[in-house]
């Protein structure tokens, strides 16, 4: 009599799954968890790190990008612009800007 054989093949998926879908470029890991990219971190990447930090009261929008408050500018908000000083050597006003150390950028 010929003998039976029962074989039972388990199917594994391993890659993640994700109720809500990893952000700039974060890869689902398992289940719910998204392995961000550089410069990004959160539960699904979606906060930014900004590396050289935002000056000013500048909040991180982007890798090394700031969103600046009204009167500054620049990539990480070191310009003041719209800013009058009296300079030593000059005593006429300037409407110019500066940056952070207070260098004329005129």
């Amino acid at each position: 009599m010929p003998e039976t054989f029962v074989i039972k093949i388990h199917w594994f998926f391993f890659a993640g799954i994700c109720f809500e879908k990893c952000l700039n470029g974060g890869k689902c890991i398992q289940k719910d968890t998204c392995e961000c990219t550089k410069g990004y971190y959160g539960l699904r990447c979606e906060f930014s790190r900004c590396i050289i930090p935002c000056l000013n009261g500048g909040r991180c929008k982007g890798v090394n990008k700031c969103r600046c408050p009204q009167g500054y500018g620049g990539d990480h908000c070191e310009i003041i612009y719209g800013t009058r000083f009296t300079s030593k050597r000059n005593s006429k006003r300037n409407h110019g800007s500066r940056n952070a150390r207070g260098h004329n950028r005129n």
